[in-house]
């Protein structure tokens, strides 16, 4: 499974600085690690100030600059690190939400691992199980 970064409304993790692209980068899961590429942007997308165009593993504390948006990943840090749910598991629980949940969700899901993205997070899911 692959999220796409960028400012187009098609796009998992979407932006409104007009220095994405529509379509900027992706993160992708691949024997075990997390990768970003860049989808033939015009500014690039950079880990560690290095281009990420043929795809980067990423790993604890790098920097990920897609236009002027730098994020600052945290994978592998236990206290942040996401329940082991299969991905079709996540992905079904997605798809079952009505358009309007699903928009919330996927904007959580955007945020940077944290206690403030796990907090709202079971909120929205408490919140979710009792309109559906």
């Amino acid at each position: 499974h692959c999220y796409r970064l960028g400012r187009s409304p098609d796009n998992q993790l979407r932006f409104k600085q007009r220095q994405v692209a529509r379509h900027q980068c992706e993160f992708f899961f691949r024997d075990g690690s997390w990768f970003v590429r860049d989808t033939e942007s015009l500014g690039g997308t950079y880990v560690n100030r290095e281009r990420a165009d043929s795809g980067r593993a990423l790993e604890l504390g790098d920097e990920i600059l897609a236009g002027v948006v730098v994020r600052v990943v945290g994978l592998g840090d236990k206290r942040y690190a996401a329940p082991a749910v299969p991905e079709q598991t996540a992905g079904d629980y997605r798809e079952s939400l009505s358009d309007e949940l699903r928009k919330h969700y996927d904007q959580i899901v955007a945020l940077p691992p944290g206690p403030v993205r796990d907090d709202l997070m079971r909120q929205f899911r408490e919140l979710a199980s009792k309109h559906s």
